[in-house]
């Protein structure tokens, strides 16, 4: 993720040569399911650029629960090794810029990263569709209501009736 923000023409070339070659050669499926935060930080205008449509669910946190995660692992935007690598930060191109962010605190930073994600996903909910790729908003809470879990399996399988066991669903959520 790093590498593609001073040159994003290295992501569409990562995933035109590298990634979704490699996905591709192990699909016993015509389904691929990517589940990384990465996805938003430079691949989605590659991949649309690629001809391809995906489906994406925009998982949704309150922000101070992002930012309170990201401190206590010190993930600091701009400021930690492990931040620096994963995260975007105020210098980036193309994101919300903020003045004087070096005088934030890495809590403000981590705040700001996850209103950045979710200016993202707001962008992305609106551009989305307009290119014929199905969008689903979805909170963290949500991952744990049987119901939604039905509408994410409607979603990503395209049945109306997906076909699981709605108890053995219900007891898996109430457990984990």
């Amino acid at each position: 993720m790093r590498g593609i923000q001073g040159y994003p023409e290295a992501a569409k070339w990562w995933l035109e040569s590298e990634m979704y070659p490699t996905i591709a050669a192990e699909l016993d499926q015509p389904v691929y399911l990517e589940t990384s935060h990465l996805f938003c930080k430079g691949f989605v205008e590659p991949t649309l650029e690629l001809g391809l449509k995906p489906q994406v669910i925009l998982l949704t946190r309150p922000p101070n629960e992002v930012a309170a995660s990201l401190y206590s692992i010190d993930c600091i935007p701009e400021r930690t090794c492990s931040g620096r690598l994963v995260l975007l930060g105020p210098s980036d191109p193309g994101v919300w810029k903020i003045p004087a962010y070096e005088t934030l605190s890495d809590y403000q930073l981590c705040y700001w990263y996850a209103r950045e994600i979710e200016r993202r996903q707001a962008h992305y909910a609106r551009v989305l569709p307009k290119q014929g790729c199905a969008c689903l908003n979805l909170s963290l809470a949500d991952l744990t209501d049987a119901s939604r879990f039905i509408d994410v399996a409607r979603f990503l399988t395209g049945k109306s009736e997906p076909g699981f066991d709605q108890l053995e669903i219900k007891a898996v959520l109430q457990s984990n």
